[in-house]
């Protein structure tokens, strides 16, 4: 019992007294005394001597460089909250900000009478040097009568935070220099991107996210001086004609810790200077310095004249040091050394160093012993740390050309090959859980990939409803080469695993089919023979392919003529039992997919990508249940249609109608899809459910992460069901629900669009068309519901009891007269009219000139749950992850405008605008005359045929008041479509419907070119031909993004004149 005693006491003085010997020997000279003592008194001494704790709150400024944050620099945030965050002086508060609190202002407290100045305020936060007194709880800490904040705590020391974002895509050009700073281990600056929003890269570089961009200049992208920071998810990009030693970030005398994270730094160096992407330049410095340095890509710091620059730089030291630097898992590319030692004490753990004049460098001293697991690539290096050395290994990267350097699927140099650093037990100093996506990297996959990137193997697998003969075969179009393809210049980087057609095949094959080939030129298909799926579609000739787990294909030993494409399966029920493939493909090389009752998709780290195709007007009618998936946020699921170039060479996907000539899953009874695993996303797929629910979501056990979008469900009119049911579930899940139609559930008092019932849903329910249906949205039961632009034209829009905020439901439309529901929010409208293309023939895209949901929602491309920029027609995603949409650099995703009011419902209405430029066009085209004119809507009728040179953009002025002439008071159209050579479409200057004249069988009338040179299109400066009064339709430099337009300029010619 002494023992034990003694065994008790002795660790609560260690726990409680720390290292404090006089304490420590005070506790223990009572140790004898104790032997006797209850347990009751050994708990009264464990808390006898409380444990300190010191707490510290992160006071968070938004960076914007468009414009809608604290700053609009991360240079400008630097500047204004520079300070010592140790000082107990200096003081964050929570609560609510009324009026506006300058930076630097001076404040009292109204209770309390303390004084202090603002560094800076944010709508719930302040921070403040406190001059005198003590601010409180519950009082206002005022500048004036109007402009206070009221707190809601007793302050708390800080931790400076600068979350960046760019709401325009806009760069921020101004180079930062951190310096000035006190901090600590518990006070210290965290300058990042949030995973969470719509502003961090997804691991390649990215135009439209929030990124530093430095041109030449005599300062580096970010000189840090200050202790205890952390950079995380910046994108930095310098360019250096005339600077040496120039770094992306540039780390100077410090002591304590620096963490650089999940950061893409570039390099555009065509001069003589050196450069680096990380330098830690620490000489002089004797002092506990800690670098940690993790999940980066950093490329293109190099200059070959002089033998300099590199990826990172860990720096000499001097005496007395006593810290040292982590690398783990970066991926350093095309710089003139990879990662280079100049003294610090450097443990370097799974990093790619590829494709440098010199993977790794020690300019003294050698890595540290525990040093493991390093790539060099794809030479050797003599000077790769030793231990499990991946020294001259080919690293198949996504697209090395375009600088995307994750992980292939097909790769073997890196993937799957690093140690796992996921807990202090692996590596005390620096662990990890993700990669530089966010993406998990798991502790229990065996091994980690090399590099920033984990790699999640993308599957693809083809349904096309009934489809066994094959799409296209070497009969017909020749032979095919399966061969690696290799980056320009290079006989060893495989860039590719492509297949070679000898002509273009039909343009429905893409992504998912099947190709069986007779890869050992034997002349038959057999089991010694190879199948292999699309991955990509590069151009109608040739294929990215993989096998079916995602790795590198056999290569064909000779062209190839017996070939077949197949659909992998013919029924989505099949292709998610993975038991039945297509029975057309040869039966040596089926069961290509083995697993039973759902596949681990999760531990094996792939994301399965299930593409539907048409085939001809066939439906899929046998009813799905997906159930027994292991998935993931990362590893999930997707069934879609595809559409985009790089996926098919003809869309699959539906237009905004429901059709029977694209993919549809329609069982002549039952619920079409039952959704039962956990992280499932449908996008861009047709449901017709005969008597039944539309889709099911019900079963998952684990929390669900569910997205549904750009889908058409048409129900029966006659059937008391919903269109999409969310059912029973697991904790914490979510359901994003976006533009989506649903419509004819019409069955009075239950049949419903969206009904969810669990308390552990969140649904997320943004811009989706709800028609004629008796219930709008039912909600039965939840954590939480986010309702946004959304309309819904039925009985009961809104169904049992829904939030009253406008954060969690806004700008929702509806036709129901019911100015009490809370659920259409402030901005919402109730008892609206909708115009739509067609409604009698179920096209629900808005009609031009709707009143009721036309540019009266709210902008979600950076909402902060679910952003997205997209409409149901839309062409594609910028990015596969739809939360991380990019707002730069492939325009063609978008459909929503930028900056300005949506449109309410799955469509925005894109106003198509036309004009015609014919060069110096001095002659009426048409006049009327003998030829009567006849308006109705947006047609325009002629008796007499016109020119065959008459056609879009053309402009016809008419008199439309009758009173024998053109003038103000008449109207001005023009051409945008031409059924016939006396019937064409016709819309005002604005894209709208025009005004009819006033009596039928027009005469006065005449048809022009727009304009009479491209120039004075673009300039907006009309044809001197058209009357005075109803020119100025255009005014040049118009925002065609803000106002949601296409605009087609139509050029003719005019005899042989050119336009000069």
């Amino acid at each position: 019992m002494k023992k034990i005693l003694f065994f008790t006491i002795k660790n609560i003085c260690h726990s409680r007294v720390g290292g404090n010997p006089v304490l420590r020997s005070k506790f223990l000279h009572w140790i004898p005394v104790f032997t006797g003592m209850t347990i009751m008194a050994i708990l009264f001494f464990s808390f006898f001597f409380p444990k300190t704790t010191f707490a510290a709150t992160e006071f968070v400024s938004v960076v914007d460089t468009g414009g809608a944050g604290d700053y609009s620099s991360l240079s400008l945030w630097e500047n204004a909250i520079d300070s010592d965050l140790t000082l107990a002086s200096n003081k964050v508060f929570a609560g609510t900000k009324t009026g506006t609190i300058a930076d630097g202002a001076s404040v009292t407290g109204s209770i309390s009478l303390a004084t202090g100045t603002v560094y800076h305020s944010t709508a719930t936060q302040i921070y403040i040097a406190v001059l005198t007194g003590t601010f409180q709880s519950a009082e206002q800490i005022q500048v004036d009568g109007s402009n206070y904040f009221t707190t809601t705590d007793a302050g708390d020391s800080a931790i400076a935070v600068a979350k960046c974002r760019a709401t325009t895509g806009a760069a921020d050009t101004t180079a930062v220099t951190v310096d000035g700073w006190t901090t600590s281990a518990a006070n210290y600056i965290k300058i990042w991107t949030d995973p969470s929003e719509n502003y961090r890269h997804s691991g390649k570089w990215d135009e439209g996210k929030y990124r530093l961009e430095i041109p030449n200049s005599v300062n580096s992208g970010m000189a840090i001086y200050s202790n205890y920071i952390t950079v995380d998810g910046l994108q930095i990009f310098k360019t250096t004609t005339s600077w040496s030693a120039k770094a992306c970030i540039h780390v100077f005398g410090y002591s304590g810790e620096i963490k650089i994270s999940n950061n893409i730094l570039k390099f555009i160096n065509p001069s003589i200077y050196s450069s680096y992407g990380i330098y830690d330049n620490n000489t002089g410095q004797a002092s506990a310095q800690v670098m940690k340095i993790w999940n980066n890509i950093i490329y293109g710091a190099i200059d070959t004249d002089n033998n300099s620059g590199a990826g990172i730089v860990l720096g000499a030291l001097s005496a007395g040091f006593t810290g040292g630097g982590y690398v783990y898992n970066n991926t350093i590319y095309n710089c003139y050394r990879g990662i280079e030692r100049g003294g610090f004490v450097t443990v370097l753990k799974n990093n790619i160093a590829y494709n440098n004049t010199d993977n790794y460098y020690l300019a003294s001293g050698g890595w540290d012993a525990s040093s493991t697991n390093n790539l060099s690539g794809p030479g050797t290096d003599a000077q790769i740390p030793a231990t499990n050395a991946r020294n001259g290994y080919v690293v198949t990267f996504a697209d090395e050309a375009n600088q995307d350097f994750h992980l292939d699927s097909s790769d073997t140099g890196a993937r799957n090959q690093g140690i796992i650093l996921y807990d202090a037990i692996d590596d005390a100093n620096l662990y990890f859980t993700t990669d530089i996506d966010n993406n998990a990297r798991l502790d229990s996959a065996g091994t980690w990939d090399i590099g920033a990137d984990e790699n999640i193997a993308k599957i693809y697998r083809s349904v096309g409803p009934s489809a066994t003969t094959a799409i296209a075969t070497g009969a017909t179009y020749g032979n095919v080469e399966i061969k690696p393809a290799y980056v320009s210049g290079s006989t060893t980087n495989i860039a590719d695993y492509v297949a070679t057609f000898w002509s273009d095949l039909p343009t429905n094959v893409g992504v998912g089919d099947a190709i069986q080939y007779d890869d050992d030129d034997d002349g038959d298909i057999d089991a010694s023979d190879s199948i292999v799926f699309i991955t990509k579609r590069i151009d109608a000739a040739h294929f990215s392919v993989r096998t079916a787990s995602g790795t590198a294909p056999a290569s064909t030993l000779a062209p190839d003529s017996n070939w077949s494409v197949f659909r992998a399966y013919i029924s989505l029920f099949n292709a998610e039992a993975g038991t039945t493939e297509n029975t057309g493909i040869d039966s040596d090389l089926r069961n290509f997919d083995t697993w039973s009752n759902g596949k681990d998709i999760a531990t094996g780290q792939e994301q399965w990508n299930i593409s539907c195709y048409a085939n001809s007007t066939t439906a899929d009618t046998t009813a799905v249940t997906v159930d027994g998936w292991t998935t993931s946020a990362d590893s999930f699921i997707k069934i879609y249609t595809p559409m985009r170039s790089d996926e098919v060479g003809t869309s699959q996907r539906h237009l905004g109608v429901f059709s029977t000539s694209y993919y549809r899953l329609a069982p002549t009874t039952g619920i079409p899809l039952t959704v039962s695993d956990e992280d499932v996303r449908l996008e861009g797929l047709q449901f017709n459910s005969a008597d039944d629910d539309g889709i099911y979501i019900n079963g998952a056990t684990g929390t669900a992460h569910i997205q549904f979008s750009q889908n058409i469900i048409k129900g029966n009119a006659t059937a008391s069901k919903r269109g999409l049911n969310l059912s029973s579930t697991g904790a914490s899940s979510a359901a994003k629900i976006f533009n989506n139609i649903i419509y004819d559930y019409t069955a009075s008092g239950t049949g419903t669009g969206v009904y969810w019932n669990d308390a552990d849903w969140t649904p997320y329910v943004y811009n989706n068309t709800v028609k004629d249906c008796a219930i709008g949205f039912d909600r039965g039961n939840d954590t939480a519901h986010y309702a946004k632009n959304n309309l819904i034209d039925a009985t009961d829009a809104f169904n049992g009891s829904f939030t009253d905020n406008d954060l969690n439901n806004n700008y929702n439309a509806i036709s129901e007269n019911n100015a009490g529901e809370v659920a259409i929010g402030t901005n919402g409208r109730y008892n609206q009219s909708f115009t739509f293309n067609d409604s009698t023939n179920d096209d629900f895209h808005l009609g031009v000139g709707d009143a009721g949901a036309r540019n009266y929602g709210t902008d979600l491309s950076n909402d902060s749950y679910l952003p997205f920029n997209t409409d149901i027609d839309s062409v594609c995603y910028g990015r596969d992850a739809i939360n991380r949409v990019s707002t730069g650099g492939d325009d063609l995703c978008y459909t929503r405008p930028r900056g300005t009011s949506w449109d309410i419902g799955a469509d925005e209405l894109i106003t198509r605008i036309y004009r015609s430029v014919g060069p110096s066009e001095d002659e009426v085209l048409e006049a009327g005359a003998s030829n009567h004119l006849n308006i109705s809507g947006s047609t325009a009728t002629f008796d007499t045929a016109l020119g065959d040179d008459v056609g879009v953009g053309d402009a016809l002025e008419y008199d439309d008041d009758n009173d024998g002439d053109i003038d103000a008071n008449d109207s001005i159209a023009f051409i945008s479509g031409r059924t016939s050579s006396t019937v064409f479409t016709i819309k005002t200057a604005a894209g709208g419907i025009p005004t009819a004249p006033s009596a039928a069988d027009e005469i006065h009338w005449n048809i022009n070119r727009a304009y009479t040179s491209l120039s004075y299109a673009e300039a907006g400066t009309e044809n001197t031909l058209i009357d005075f009064d109803l020119r100025n339709f255009d005014t040049g430099n118009r925002d065609i993004a803000v106002n949601s337009e296409q605009w087609n300029i139509a050029c003719y010619a005019h005899g042989t004149t050119a336009d000069t």
